[in-house]
């Protein structure tokens, strides 16, 4: 839901569209934080969920962080199209390898 909204955004050209992609990337958000949270804490174990949340936590926010300077960098030197649609890529390829890893995992075998 994140990878349509950002390709959404990259086809806005008015008020209307801005708003569905706000609404995808906002339902794609919730539910894929909520997911990965959850996945966090069945692979670090019952005796480490803490440091797995924290560290989840903590590249949430470096994530963030850096995430908006780069996409303002692109932005800045070759339009907001290429901002969005960089930003679809990355969420493709996050998404591509969470599936692989997910795949090997402890997690699915429940």
């Amino acid at each position: 839901m994140t990878v349509i909204s950002a390709v959404a955004l990259v086809f806005m050209y008015d008020l209307p569209m801005a708003i569905l992609g706000a609404i995808l990337f906002g339902i794609g958000n919730a539910v894929t934080t909520q997911l990965l949270q959850v996945m966090v804490i069945e692979w670090a174990g019952d005796k480490r969920r803490g440091v797995g949340m924290s560290t989840f936590s903590l590249f949430g926010e470096i994530g963030a962080s850096t995430g908006g300077i780069v996409s303002g960098g692109i932005s800045e030197h070759l339009g907001y199209t290429y901002s969005y649609l960089g930003s679809a890529a990355a969420l493709g390829c996050a998404e591509l390898a969470n599936m692989f890893i997910s795949r090997k995992s402890k997690y699915r075998e429940r």
